[in-house]
C-alpha cells in the first residue's frame, strides 16, 4: 500500500511536530511513500500529485486546523467542508489521518460523505510536548496508527495498536527516570482522548 504524506514546517509547533514524525514515521512500511513537505504542502501540489496513475491509498498529513479545514504551508486550505480548494475529489475511496486539531468534528464526517473510505483525527486541540524528544513519542501513537494501516489491518486491530502504543508512552512519561512534567502526561492524555477514527461511529467510515 501506498502513502501520500504532507506535513507543514512554516512556525514552531509545525515544526516541532514535523521534525519528530521525520524521526519516527522511518520505515513505515508502506510499497512507497509519497512526500508533500514545508512549502509543497498545499492544495495545488497535492492535485498533481493526486492526478491520473497515482496508486497512494492513505494520506497522512499534518497542518493547522480546525472544524472546517485543513490546512498546509502558511495555513494555506489544502480542504475545507466547503471544498473551495476543490480537493474533496482527491480522497475518494482514500483513508485519511489528519494529525490536525478539531479536524475530526466537520471535515472528517463530510469527507467520508463525500466519498473518502475513512477518517483518522482529533476532535479537539492537540497539544504539544514540552521538548521535541518527547514529541518523537506523542506522535509514535500515529505512526502506529499508519502502519497498521498499512499492513492491511481491520479498524479495529488498528485502535488495538493505537492504544498499545498510547499504554507504552504513558508508562515511559510517567516511568521515575522520565524527564516529562506533568503537563506532558495531561497533554498525551488529552490527544489520545481526543482521537477518533472508525472504531468510533460510522460516520468515520470503515477499513
Amino acid at each position: 500500500m501506498e502513502i501520500m504524506i504532507s506535513e507543514t514546517d512554516h512556525d514552531p509547533v509545525t515544526r516541532q511536530v514535523h521534525l519528530a514524525r521525520r524521526k519516527v514515521f522511518a520505515g513505515l512500511g508502506a510499497s512507497k511513500e509519497h512526500h508533500l513537505f514545508g512549502v509543497r504542502a498545499n492544495a495545488g501540489d497535492f492535485k498533481l500529485a493526486s492526478g491520473p496513475g497515482h496508486r497512494w491509498t492513505l494520506f497522512s498529513g499534518l497542518g493547522h486546523g480546525d472544524a472546517n479545514e485543513f490546512c498546509g504551508y502558511h495555513d494555506t486550505t489544502m480542504v475545507d467542508t466547503g471544498d473551495t480548494a476543490v480537493t474533496m475529489r482527491c480522497f475518494t475511496e482514500k483513508i485519511v489521518h489528519f494529525y490536525s486539531c478539531n479536524t475530526a468534528k466537520q471535515l472528517g464526517p463530510e469527507l467520508v460523505k463525500r466519498g473518502a473510505r475513512a477518517f483518522v483525527g482529533y476532535e479537539d486541540f492537540v497539544v504539544l510536548a514540552s521538548t521535541l524528544h518527547l514529541e518523537e513519542q506523542f506522535v509514535s501513537i500515529s505512526a502506529a496508527i499508519d502502519r497498521s494501516i498499512l499492513r492491511g489491518d481491520s479498524q479495529h486491530k488498528t485502535q488495538s495498536e493505537a492504544q498499545a502504543q498510547y499504554a507504552r508512552v504513558r508508562g515511559a512519561l510517567t516511568a521515575p527516570s522520565s524527564t516529562a512534567t506533568p503537563a506532558d502526561v495531561a497533554a498525551l492524555d488529552s490527544n489520545y482522548s481526543a482521537l477518533i477514527g472508525p472504531w468510533k461511529s460510522s460516520q468515520y467510515g470503515k477499513f
